[in-house]
């Protein structure tokens, strides 16, 4: 593979592996910098410094035994040597190789040899060296397995550089052409389902279950069904060591210099005010909620390795419990707690990146009260793998499917003098949506973007389209004289190319013939929305339609994300909707349209955090939509997107998985169909083809 273009090692970061090597092997001729900017590959380095192949050389043009296919003992020396510096370099903080192009190199590696067993997702998230992802594919293959052949090649690599622009078909009126029809769209639906006969799951002896208190007495009830206090219809307890957590107390969970048992189960419950009003909005958000979210996937953080362990001993069980309608909200008749809806989207990621713990997302119906009761219906569900998501109540036992349903027809009720806002900036699959309802409806559309506008490119740069002729330019322009990091390299390269597509987007959103200005203001401060939203009423008038489609991520297992990786990412996303609605709720909105996404239906491997914050989009999506008689309210699970970082590598895993992207112009066109719909369909799923059982 090419070092810079398709591993993202550019010039400054070969330095740095040629320094390892050279401390490996002290008596070998240095490597000077310009030789090192012309080397391209790994096998090219070792050529050179075997001196079997010059730089811009090819291995038939020379004489030497390497070229006819022979090693001689130095090179082979050298090239053992060079492979363990490199292998023994972490992936991501040493070569800068994200998780992203972690998957591309795996999916190469699996094409040159077929027949080896795959490395899944999350178990390529904890390989942090080349050496622990060859020593741990070694270990899933025995000496009595035939390994395959590498496949060889005589073709030359071909690489393609990723269009900044992407966001945007090339012609202006290629939108129209693509059919609405290739996107799969699918509406969820609650089935009432018959509950467990028997439990399956046991809890080691030493282990113990912690369980937060919710203060209703529904967490005591259950600490008694489990540790053999409460004995229900004639069935004996289970004597399973027991905590209770109250949640003042939840964050000691995550301290490690806390001394607390191994840990076999953890039962988050979070405090439920059972007389609230749902349909009154300033119970739509509290920082009490807030605060314990964030706390709770803190101490599931913790707790993860011990629950992994007892897993592989004997069993584990790990469940979030809410009480937001019995069924998720889907009951359709509001909910409480809209931010709990963030425990089953932890959950559900939770069940896929801990294969062998049972996981649960239960729903209790605000109105059953019985403890005693809840507390034996819940605890034959937690010690049952099953689905993931369960809903409660008195009288029936709720699973959710997802099942295919047609696009609305209708139209866009917004006139020319209507003002969109739209977050998310001019960049992405948000500006995309932005041009096509540009072109549809020609309202006054407000971006609303963290990053500035740009000014004019540089004369350097705006000939240059390379990825590795724009690092280099950026090194001979921006850092003239100095020695920057990899990653200092890399925030410039992103800066630069973010202008670069705010530009384009901006010109082709100009064209559409809608008035279009551009924000740059941060969605997670309230004041500087509030402000930045007066002025836009102030030029254009009131609000009729926003659009959320700002988010981050920051993707890592559970076990390894940090507190502030989960506020960062769960705040740009649910928070930022919540200032978004306050700063707007003395406007007769029209639409509100959300940006969720198909990791809050199925959870994902690495995103806990983007699965919870979507899933709070989907809860106050159905609570708006009570509320909002008059108003379109639709949450978008989207599907993965073709375009952008989709690189070719990426697209071959996700066909692996059965997921078919979703084509940017006829993606673009279903949000303005969902806009024609109305709000008894208020979560839906566009481009997803897998659920994610287990």
């Amino acid at each position: 593979m090419d070092i810079e273009s398709d591993l993202g090692i550019d010039s400054i970061k070969r330095v740095e592996i040629l320094s390892a090597f050279e401390n490996k092997m002290p008596g070998l001729p240095s490597v000077s910098a310009d030789v090192i900017g012309s080397l391209k590959t790994l096998k090219q380095i070792l050529d050179y410094i075997s001196g079997l192949t010059a730089p811009g050389e090819t291995p038939e043009k020379t004489e030497s035994p390497a070229a006819a296919g022979q090693t001689t003992p130095l090179s082979s020396e050298i090239e053992k040597v060079l492979l363990d510096a490199v292998s023994e370099l972490t992936i991501e903080s040493d070569l800068g190789i994200d998780s992203i192009k972690r998957v591309e190199i795996l999916s190469a590696f699996e094409n040159k040899m077929p027949g080896l067993p795959s490395v899944s997702a999350d178990v390529m998230g904890s390989l942090k060296t080349l050496r622990q992802i060859i020593e741990y594919i070694k270990g899933l293959t025995t000496d009595d397995v035939d390994m395959p052949a590498a496949e060889t090649t005589t073709s030359s690599p071909t690489t393609s550089s990723i269009d900044v622009s992407y966001t945007f078909p090339s012609k202006r009126d290629d939108f129209e052409e693509e059919p609405v029809q290739s996107v799969d769209r699918r509406i969820v639906s609650m089935t009432a389902t018959p509950g467990p006969k028997k439990r399956t799951v046991k809890i080691p002896a030493d282990r113990t279950v912690f369980i937060t208190d919710d203060k209703t007495g529904l967490g005591r009830a259950i600490a008694d069904r489990l540790s053999g206090l409460s004995d229900l219809s004639g069935l004996s307890g289970e004597n399973i060591k027991t905590k209770l957590v109250s949640s003042e107390r939840i964050s000691d969970l995550s301290k490690s210099h806390k001394k607390i048992p191994p840990a076999g189960g953890f039962i988050i419950i979070p405090d439920v005010d059972l007389l609230m009003d749902r349909f009154d909005r300033k119970n739509l958000w509290n920082e009490k909620d807030e605060k314990f979210i964030k706390q709770a996937f803190a101490a599931a953080s913790h707790l993860a390795n011990d629950l992994c362990d007892s897993a592989s001993e004997e069993g584990a069980v790990f469940a979030t419990i809410t009480r937001l309608d019995g069924c998720f909200g889907f009951k359709g008749n509001g909910v409480l707690h809209p931010l709990h809806g963030a425990l089953a989207g932890i959950a559900k990621t939770a069940a896929i990146e801990w294969e062998d713990v049972c996981c649960h997302a239960i729903d209790i119906s605000p109105g059953w009260k019985e403890n005693d009761q809840i507390a034996l219906a819940v605890v034959n569900e937690i010690f049952n793998k099953g689905p993931v998501e369960i809903g409660l109540d008195q009288a029936s036992r709720y699973t959710l499917e997802l099942e295919t349903s047609a696009a609305p027809e209708g139209r866009i009720d917004l006139t020319e003098q209507d003002v969109v806002v739209i977050t998310g900036g001019a960049r992405g699959v948000t500006a995309a949506c932005a041009y096509s309802l540009a072109k549809h409806a020609k309202p006054i559309i407000a971006l609303l973007g963290r990053s500035p506008l740009p000014g004019t490119e540089p004369d350097w740069l705006v000939d240059l389209n390379d990825d590795a002729d724009i690092k280099m330019a950026i090194l001979k322009n921006d850092f003239k004289g100095l020695k920057p990091t990899p990653a200092q390299l890399g925030k410039a390269f992103k800066r630069y190319m973010a202008a670069r597509e705010i530009t384009r987007n901006m010109e082709r959103l100009i064209t559409s013939g809608a008035t279009i200005s551009y924000h740059q203001v941060d969605v997670r401060n309230p004041d500087a929305v509030a402000s930045t939203l007066n002025n836009v009423r102030k030029k254009f008038g009131e609000i009729r339609a926003i659009i959320h489609g700002a988010g981050v991520l920051e993707d890592r297992l559970i076990k390894d994300k940090t507190p502030e990786q989960f506020e960062n990412v769960f705040d740009t996303k649910a928070k930022g909707l919540n200032i978004l609605l306050q700063a707007t709720r003395k406007d007769k909105l029209k639409y509100i349209v959300l940006f969720s996404s198909v990791s809050a239906r199925m959870g994902n491997t690495g995103q806990a955090d983007y699965a919870a914050a979507n899933e709070v989009l989907n809860k106050i999506a159905r609570q708006e939509a009570c509320i909002r008689k008059d108003c379109r309210v639709i949450s978008i699970n989207w599907g993965p997107w073709d375009g952008g970082m989709v690189s070719p590598s990426l697209k071959q895993e996700f066909k692996k998985q059965n997921i078919r992207l979703i084509p940017i112009n006829a993606g673009a066109m279903s949000m303005l169909f969902e806009m024609m719909g109305d709000n008894n369909e208020v979560e839906v799923v566009l481009g997803a083809t897998m659920i994610a059982t287990k």
